[in-house]
């Protein structure tokens, strides 16, 4: 698994709590396959974490912690950059 803070963009508060728990998840990407991209939506409904993971299980594993982060998936988006399968955001 890959994450990046894009810069610049507002991180949702708790982020550093998130960050953790997706340390504990981490495997490395297989170079041969294309990664899942998943996107994770700020306070200001921007993008600020792109997530990349090449492994179904690996995958499955962030559904349940965005879940529990209470973040729930949206359609992806693939016309702006950066392009992802799905975007979580937070339940209001």
């Amino acid at each position: 698994m890959k994450t990046t803070v894009l810069d610049g963009a507002a991180p949702l508060a708790g982020d550093h709590l998130l960050a953790a728990r997706l340390r504990v998840l981490s495997a490395p990407l297989d170079e041969g396959r294309a990664p899942m991209r998943l996107g994770i939506q700020g306070p200001q409904g921007g993008l600020y974490r792109i997530i990349e993971t090449t492994s179904l299980i690996e995958a499955v594993r962030l559904f349940e912690t965005l879940h529990d982060f209470g973040l729930r998936a949206k359609g992806g988006r693939t016309h702006r950059a950066p392009a992802v399968t799905r975007v979580f955001r937070a339940q209001a």
